[in-house]
């Protein structure tokens, strides 16, 4: 297509389908406008403090699990608005490059769904995480969720760490690897655990998680 004929078309598109930020639906906006981002609560120090028997080296997050950045988190994930993927990815880019996680990580595997989640949702949110993350270090295919589990949003701590024991499995590959986990939201820690146990099970030299956001109570 001429590009005369390209940026006329671009332009009647856009008078009938403006963009608009998918939080706040304000006209003209990107997918993530300034306002709303704005709006996310930083998650204090972000420095998720472990217990002394975690298999993970550490824990980050940016957010805390409430008002934009949920909304975001949610809308990305269960109503499918992948616009977000873009802008999201950006900022965990950002976080992981300037927290010194790219100087950690000879890995960076998303969190990983079942086949069957991944069927019904179409992708992976953490995966599209990663879209901005050097591309020779994300891997997707050494850890994979052989178990399909319930959704852990449904469910109470302690049901949590038993819905996922033996949920995941890594391959020979991750022999003496740092691998830095990343997912949309730390809540109970049980996921990002369960991930590490198998990882270090396959040979990983250590395992560090970093999170969008994360729930409970605001960190200091």
């Amino acid at each position: 297509m001429h590009d005369s004929v390209r940026r006329l078309w671009d332009g009647i598109i856009g008078l009938v389908y403006p963009s608009q930020c998918t939080l706040c639906y304000r006209i003209g906006e990107e997918a993530l406008c300034p306002s709303c981002h704005d709006e996310m609560v930083v998650n204090g120090s972000g420095h998720i403090q472990l217990p002394q028997d975690s298999p993970l080296s550490f824990a980050e997050c940016t957010y805390h699990y409430s008002g934009r950045a949920e909304q975001a988190v949610c809308d990305l994930k269960f109503q499918r608005r992948t616009a977000l993927g873009r802008p999201l990815a950006q900022i965990v880019r950002e976080e992981i490059d300037g927290r010194g996680m790219l100087d950690f990580a000879d890995w960076i595997v998303p969190v990983p769904i079942h086949w069957r989640r991944w069927c019904y949702r179409g992708f992976n949110q953490s995966e599209l995480l990663c879209e901005l993350l050097p591309r020779d270090r994300v891997q997707i295919e050494v850890l994979k969720r052989i178990r399909h589990t319930k959704p852990q949003y449904q469910l109470s701590p302690s049901e949590r760490e038993i819905n996922l024991t033996g949920a995941f499995a890594s391959g020979e590959l991750v022999g003496g690897k740092n691998i830095l986990l990343v997912d949309d939201i730390y809540t109970s820690g049980a996921t990002a655990t369960e991930c590490a146990k198998a990882l270090i099970a396959g040979g990983a030299a250590s395992v560090g998680v970093y999170a969008l956001t994360s729930g409970g109570a605001l960190l200091p």
